[in-house]
């Protein structure tokens, strides 16, 4: 058992967790979800150990996430771990976003691409039960009877195609106004499949599990009874690293294998002999 697997177990004991709902605004929960995860598929912490900010970067070293909890705009950033090259992608999240939801994104990341395109998130939306709507500046979806929506901008120009995504998570506040629990943005050079792993958990409309005296939920999140103990939660953790390992090894036999090889036409039948040649009064 590795260090952070044994405090985590540590920290766990004696405290039962109880589902929260709705699931964005369950406050953030445990960072661990997501660097423990990534971890175990083999990405390495690249800053101190000491402080609380956290710097990883995956195996090929193409990739790279941040957590800084302090940070007033982006806790989390998610991305390619080098700028001005070409596919580069970013992706930021504010301090109170659910782990589970970033995980959709960075679960994604530890998995190959799939063969075929995935579902147009707009379609998963839909089937979600969400309201897509066209606005002057593209098109958003909120989810009905609940301050979550997410939209693509697009440029003022006509001539422009270039776009990004905005997540936000909005409540009334206490005197009548509106506040933003916590919001992303992404690139539009985020990978399709890193969009959709994304969308399917923003979509997801179970409860979260939350430790009973954690601070962080939203005042309008309801608690429900408690669901799981400590050992719980530590086992459904430890199960969730094992899928992450058996997926980094999924990734690297896929990455490994041989390209397919152009398909070569039959060789062709032997052609006939020459007739011989017609003498000419010299050898040959």
């Amino acid at each position: 058992m590795n260090e952070d697997l044994r405090a985590f177990i540590e920290d766990k004991k004696g405290k039962f967790h109880c589902e929260v709902s709705p699931r964005h605004l369950a406050g953030a929960g445990d960072p661990r979800h997501i660097t423990h995860s990534l971890r175990a598929a083999g990405w390495k912490h690249d800053g101190d150990r000491g402080l609380p900010q956290v710097s990883l970067t995956s195996p090929d070293r193409s990739l790279g996430l941040v957590l800084d909890p302090f940070s007033p705009h982006q806790a989390w950033s998610v991305g390619s771990a080098l700028m001005f090259v070409p596919g580069y992608w970013h992706a930021g999240f504010t301090r109170n976003t659910p782990v589970e939801i970033i995980a959709g994104l960075t679960d994604s990341l530890i998995r190959p691409a799939p063969a075929h395109a995935p579902p147009d998130l707009w379609e998963t939306l839909a089937a979600a039960g969400w309201n897509a709507s066209d606005g002057p500046h593209g098109r958003e979806a909120s989810a009905p009877g609940q301050g979550l929506k997410i939209q693509q901008f697009g440029s003022d120009k006509r001539d422009d195609d270039r776009f990004w995504w905005r997540i936000q998570a909005v409540e009334e506040t206490y005197g009548g106004g509106v506040e933003t629990v916590w919001s992303a943005a992404l690139d539009q050079t985020t990978p399709t499949h890193v969009m959709a792993g994304l969308i399917d958990e923003l979509a997801n409309p179970a409860a979260l599990l939350r430790g009973s005296h954690d601070q962080g939920a939203h005042y309008r999140a309801t608690e429900g009874a408690v669901f799981a103990a400590g050992p719980q939660i530590v086992e459904a953790h430890s199960a969730r690293l094992d899928a992450a390992r058996a997926r980094a090894r999924a990734f690297a036999r896929a990455a490994k294998l041989p390209s397919a090889r152009p398909h070569s036409p039959a060789p062709a039948a032997p052609a006939a002999p020459a007739a011989p040649a017609a003498a000419t009064g010299r050898s040959r």
